[in-house]
């Protein structure tokens, strides 16, 4: 049986991205990222920065009231339109668990047996340098039948030899904006890989 042990589990990203800072003053985070996003067109714009660092706290705010997440991402892939997508990163304690019972597992911390009946999720596989990854990805209509589609996306990783998987999920809030960055989350997640320099556990 092998003990919980945080995986050393890291993403490679590009200008695309933002990394959200989970612990710091956030405010100063926002305003450094701002001119640092702005700077890649080249744009040195006081409103421009200050607007876009007040989206970036807002964001950062919300990504810290999601508990256990150990890293978030921000998708702003153009400059103007705003923050397409937020992503979460969460480490799960997998101890006891093999490969097999392990997927089960953590399908079952995204949706329990119950849910999976009503929302007929989709299930597909990519293969990533961390290892196999399973996307689930179904929509959920709110305020009922009559309300909003959105479109739920989740990533699982299982690490047996550490006791642990991680969960990369996001909610897209229409099927339409699911449509138009869906492969930038796929990219995201097929960058996934572990830092071997970091060490491994034990056997």
């Amino acid at each position: 049986m092998t003990d919980f042990a945080l995986p050393p589990f890291i993403v490679d990203y590009g200008g695309w991205w933002i990394d959200v800072d989970l612990h710091g003053d956030i405010q100063a985070w926002a305003r450094h990222s701002a001119e640092d996003v702005l700077a890649r067109w080249g744009v040195r714009n006081g409103r421009r920065a200050t607007k876009l660092a007040a989206a970036l706290a807002e964001a950062a705010r919300s990504a810290r009231k999601a508990q256990g997440a150990n890293m978030a991402l921000l998708l702003y892939p153009a400059l103007g339109e705003g923050i397409r997508a937020g992503i979460l990163f969460f480490p799960v304690d997998m101890s006891g668990h093999d490969e097999v019972s392990g997927w089960e597992a953590m399908l079952g911390n995204i949706l329990p047996a119950a849910t999976r009946d009503e929302v007929n999720p989709e299930i597909t596989g990519i293969e990533t340098q961390a290892g196999s990854c399973r996307r689930i990805r179904f929509e959920q209509g709110l305020h009922g039948s009559g309300g909003p589609v959105i479109e739920q996306l989740a990533y699982l990783w299982v690490f047996p030899r550490y006791g642990a998987g991680v969960i990369m999920s996001t909610t897209f809030q229409s099927l339409a904006e699911a449509g138009r960055w869906r492969s930038a989350i796929d990219e995201l997640a097929a960058s996934a890989r572990l830092d071997e320099s970091a060490g491994t556990p034990a056997s």
